[in-house]
């Protein structure tokens, strides 16, 4: 339902990126009221999440999916995308630990450990909690142990943030589990995973239909540099923030320089389709690869394990890159096979080569969510006032959900300061 408020009703936002972080923000200041103009230098919306048809299947070039919320859910029956639960298959999750793939889960701590850290977390949680400018590595050292760390924390992180656990901090990845229940603080939520029915980029396409039918402008093959020209005018600069700071050079040098100072990191993407998947391989959401078992790749998700009608073959989609193997995002396509053919071959005692494959490469794919953008982040650098403002996973926050509850608590903040 539309919340159009009078004194809004004029007053224009530039929206930069038409990204999930622009879309996200387009729709929540148009539910506002506001003008609002999105200015794209490609043809393309989602950023990286879009979904490719091959002949054996769909391609996901970034995320699957996204953890279901009341705001995700309303927002899909509004813009007519039909979300589908994970399948059960995908309950499982591997790692790949001492040349075999063992199944996780909260008791691969250890009884010993866990009947410590439950006790902790459920009426001590300030003393688990991550201090100021502590790593990843740091923490799970401290709380969990080397052996626990290496072999569980760091991969389930690397999967998800690409980063290095000595670089990582402990508080953006893991600060908000660790909220006093008294605060008051939205708990995070349930881990269910869901996805449109047609893949991800679906339900980007959808949203910019839904968004220019009510009155959003869209700009494609543009680019919005500098500040307004026009008198009452906000600008937001979403997305990457290298192409953000490359924008605010000639409005806010400070602002600019500090922006280049957040480290983007590189991933590429393998998806692979075979006829069948290996006889040693059991059902389940994918398998992650700790730096000790001599494995290149990051992990691997089992696409035809976790959504229905992905594809009528076996599919596997393999990370490679992030900040521990820069060079392995600029890997060329049949180099990169190569590489995840000789992963595969020793994770799932193996060698064959697919009946097809895709490759994704991006160069600047996600910030390095280290001990740098926290002090950054703490210093509220990126809180700008005036004309000119900043919004994007650079503030901290990875994930569909959290992307879109933070677009609406920002169309608020702009809301009030009219």
């Amino acid at each position: 339902m539309k919340k159009s408020t009078e004194s809004n009703s004029k007053k224009r936002i530039e929206v930069v990126g038409a990204g999930a972080s622009g879309l996200f923000l387009a729709h929540a200041l148009n539910e506002r009221g506001f003008e609002v103009h999105v200015y794209e230098k490609s043809f393309e919306v989602g950023g990286m999440a879009r979904t490719l048809e091959s002949p054996f299947g769909k391609i996901e070039t970034g995320a699957n999916a996204f953890l279901a919320s009341p705001e995700l859910d309303r927002l899909s029956a509004e813009i007519g995308c039909e979300l589908v639960p994970r399948l059960k298959s995908a309950k499982r999750r591997y790692v790949f630990d001492g040349g075999k793939a063992r199944s996780v889960g909260p008791l691969s701590l250890g009884l010993v450990k866990l009947a410590r850290l439950l006790p902790l977390y459920l009426f001590k949680r300030e003393k688990l909690r991550p201090k100021t400018a502590e790593s990843l590595q740091e923490w799970g050292y401290r709380i969990l142990g080397k052996d626990k760390s290496e072999k569980l924390l760091f991969p389930a992180f690397q999967g998800i943030y690409a980063g290095d656990p000595a670089s990582l901090s402990a508080s953006l990845l893991l600060g908000r589990f660790f909220l006093d229940p008294k605060s008051g603080a939205a708990k995070p939520k349930a881990p269910l995973s869901v996805a449109p029915r047609e893949g991800m980029g679906e339900f980007f396409y959808r949203l910019h239909a839904h968004l220019a039918k009510n009155g959003v402008k869209f700009h494609f093959g543009e680019t919005a540099t500098g500040a307004p020209k026009q008198d009452g005018v906000i600008r937001v600069y979403t997305g990457n923030p290298r192409s953000a700071s490359e924008h605010l050079k000639s409005v806010d040098v400070e602002s600019s320089r500090l922006l280049s100072k957040v480290e983007v990191l590189p991933l590429q993407t393998i998806t692979l389709f075979f006829a069948k998947p290996p006889p040693s391989l059991r059902p389940g959401f994918g398998m992650l690869f700790p730096r000790s078992e001599n494995i290149r790749s990051l992990g691997v998700l089992f696409n035809s394990w976790v959504f229905r009608d992905r594809s009528s073959h076996h599919s596997e989609t393999w990370i490679l890159g992030g900040a521990l193997d820069r060079d392995a995002a600029k890997l060329e396509e049949l180099d990169c096979l190569e590489v995840v053919l000789r992963d595969r071959a020793r994770a799932m005692g193996v060698r064959e080569e697919p009946i097809f494959f895709h490759a994704t490469r991006w160069d600047q794919a996600l910030p390095h969510f280290n001990r740098d953008l926290e002090a950054l982040l703490n210093e509220k650098t990126f809180s700008r006032q005036g004309n000119v403002r900043l919004f994007g996973t650079f503030q901290g926050v990875l994930g569909i959900g959290r992307i879109y509850e933070r677009a609406i608590a920002f169309s608020h903040q702009l809301e009030h300061q009219q």
